[in-house]
């Protein structure tokens, strides 16, 4: 059942330390070295002892916490695990194109899903603004929040009828990618916290729209005052990954 877990947390190096830790109360951030990781905080439980002070704590055991149950510690541990894959220098290395900041960070997904279907798992108000309207759009949640959302029971029943299955960092934190992408072959991950990891192409996951922290600074700032997803955009730059192109666009 851990496999895709096991696979992102055994490439981390266990020589790398935390700088520091930040939870929000819309973000997380994780920062070592010259490199920091985002992801969208998930609510559900607080922070276990060992989790108080990032002093002394490796990069690859906070990632280790993206397998907790609680969610609060699960989006701390997607952090890290972004923080390692989501480096500028290692995707440079990589020879991924890291796009500017004034670039839409969905152009590439949004000339794809042009007269297509779509399956929201989640609302992402963010992403949703952004669709293009040829684009039949279905979104499933754990609760109505709006009228005509389908009920997470319904994964089963709609998945395979279209064209994309779109997944944010909530799919991992929850552990539900795996159950997506057996039922569906065209799941698409996006948002904070999405690791920029060639392998989860090799899981199945069809393309991989991740970012990259380009202002550590303004985005620390900027999450110790409470901003929301939207407002930490131009602290980021964009990076997609698609299976059969070599592992970068």
């Amino acid at each position: 059942m851990w496999e895709l877990y096991d696979a992102l947390i055994s490439k981390i190096p266990d020589d790398i330390e935390v700088t520091e830790f930040l939870s929000g109360s819309s973000t997380t951030y994780v920062c070592a070295g010259n490199a920091a990781g985002v992801c969208e905080t998930i609510g559900g439980g607080l922070y276990q002892a060992p989790m108080r002070s990032s002093s002394g704590v490796s990069l690859k055991e906070l990632a280790g916490y993206a397998k907790s149950w609680n969610c609060i510690e699960a989006s701390l541990g997607l952090a890290a695990i972004s923080c390692f894959y989501n480096a500028p220098d290692r995707l440079s290395k990589a020879g991924c194109r890291i796009a500017a900041p004034s670039e839409h960070p969905y152009r590439n997904l949004y000339r794809r899903l042009e007269r297509s279907s779509a399956v929201l798992c989640g609302h992402m108000p963010y992403f949703e603004r952004v669709l293009p309207q040829s684009c039949e759009i279905s979104v499933i949640t754990d609760m109505d929040e709006a009228m005509g959302d389908y009920p997470a029971g319904a994964v089963e029943y709609i998945l395979g009828e279209k064209n994309f299955v779109l997944a944010d960092s909530g799919s991992i934190i929850h552990k539900r990618l795996e159950r997506l992408l057996r039922l569906s072959r065209s799941v698409c991950l996006l948002g904070l916290g999405i690791p920029l990891w060639e392998g989860l192409l090799d899981f199945g996951v069809r393309e991989i729209h991740g970012f990259v922290v380009t202002d550590t600074a303004a985005l620390r700032a900027l999450i110790a005052a409470g901003a929301g997803v939207e407002a930490l955009v131009p602290t980021l730059s964009a990076v997609t990954l698609t299976a059969g192109k070599g592992g970068a666009e």
